[in-house]
């Protein structure tokens, strides 16, 4: 009866430890698509915050020129 029980606590032992890697399976996958979707966000973020400092830049030129001309 002993060695029953040491049986079925190994196994389920076995099973919580292949659960458990299942579940760090899926959360490297979510982590992973995660960074990915971060890095796109980033790229995203810089190019429109240049295209910003670009306008301000052609805009203060023609405000400098409007204001020369006056």
């Amino acid at each position: 009866i002993g060695f029953l029980l040491v049986l079925i606590l190994a196994f389920l032992i076995y099973k919580s430890y292949r659960q458990k890697q299942n579940a760090n399976k899926i959360l490297l996958r979510k982590n992973n698509l995660i960074e990915i979707q971060k890095k796109t966000v980033e790229e995203k973020n810089a190019k429109i915050t240049d295209s910003i400092n670009y306008a301000k830049r052609i805009q203060e030129y023609i405000e400098n020129n409007l204001k020369v001309k006056s």
